[in-house]
Formats: C-alpha cells, structure tokens, sequence
C-alpha cells in the first residue's frame, strides 16, 4: 500500500511538467509550484518569461490548500468571511484559486499544487486537469496521456492581463468563523478597507 506521508521527486516533477506541457499548449507560461504534506516545496517551475512573484504565489497556494484540506477556491464561497480572509492574508496565506489538492484513487491527498500567473480561473483549471490525469498504479504515481489540446478557460485574462506585480490576497472571501479557529489558532477582529478587487479581474 502507498504511504501516504509524501510525494517523491520524480513525481512531483511528474506533475509540474504535466502543468507545463499543458500551459505550452495554451501559450500560456506560468509557475507552478508542487508541495508534499509537510509543506516542502518538492518541485517548483517557472516556464521562460514569468516572473519571480508569481513562483512565490503558487508556493502559498499550494500551501494554503494543504493548512486548509481544501482546494483555495474554497475560500471564495460565502460562508468564508473578510475578518478570516484577512487571516489567512496576514500569515502569508493566498485566498484566491489555483491551489489544488492532488488525491490517490481511494482519496487520500498526497500533495497539492499551486499555479499562478494566469487569471486565478485559468490557475485553477490547470491544477484541476492535472488532478483528473493523476492514477496509482501498483503503488507508483502515474498520468493518463496528455490531451491533443488544451485551451485556457478565461481568455480575456490570459491573453491580456495587465497586472505585473503579487497580489495582496486581500479581494475574496475569507472562511468561516469555525473553520479558521479551528486552523488558524483562533485570531479575531473587524476588517474593512478597500478591496484589490478594484483592479478588475488580476493574473494570480
């Protein structure tokens, strides 16, 4: 039976590079970050172009999705308020898509991936048809076949997004009460402000 505690090099590598292949097929470079559950950075990848905050982003992503046991886009649902998101931003967390959980066939999480620098929609849809393609086979890590194609699924983003520079991880949803004490030890307090929302729809 597979242990369950890591990831290897080899598949992490695995993993990133299916992420790359496919970004390639959409012409769209990106970072990608792949974390194994003690939040060790096994593989990390920019592909030529992309800058050094956008691998910085895809680190927490991949982080925020294994402290949470959930993928980030969780954190955009309602029940997840601005005083918790501002929580979760403050410990250097990332609130915003493109962290997702990578499981086994029997659903135990083994690693979780963090993809930035597309539109957080196009992040998140790289991450999950990584997800779809992973299979265990006899205990080893392995990918169905790579797809003839692959197209991003927020073109209005990825093809020109204007924003250069990490996001302030302060323009979603935060979780809920419950969960983030729980998680997050418990930290309380009213948070208003302006939102990075303003900015329009921002390449994460």
């Amino acid at each position: 039976m597979r242990a369950m505690s890591t990831i290897t090099l080899s598949e992490a590598m695995l993993l990133a590079q299916r992420v790359v292949d496919l970004a390639n097929m959409a012409g769209t470079p990106v970072a990608v970050c792949v974390m194994d559950l003690e939040y060790r950075p096994v593989a990390t990848m920019a592909m030529d172009g992309v800058a050094l905050e956008y691998v910085n982003i895809a680190k927490r992503k991949a982080e925020t999705a294994l402290r949470i046991g959930a993928d980030t886009s969780t954190m955009t649902e309602p029940d997840w308020s601005p005083r918790d998101h501002m929580v979760m931003a403050a410990r250097g967390l990332a609130v915003f898509r493109g962290g997702v959980l990578i499981d086994d066939n029997q659903g135990f999480t083994i690693c979780a991936i963090g993809i930035s620098a597309l539109s957080e929609y196009d992040d998140e849809a790289l991450g999950r048809a990584v997800e779809q393609a992973v299979d265990i086979v006899g205990g080893q890590l392995t990918l169905v076949p790579l797809p003839r194609t692959y197209q991003p699924v927020d073109h209005s983003v990825a093809n020109h997004g204007d924003w250069g520079g990490p996001c302030d991880a302060t323009d979603a949803a935060g979780p809920d009460v419950t969960h983030t004490h729980s998680r997050l030890g418990g930290i309380t307090g009213q948070v208003s402000g302006p939102s990075a929302s303003g900015h329009g729809e921002l390449r994460r």
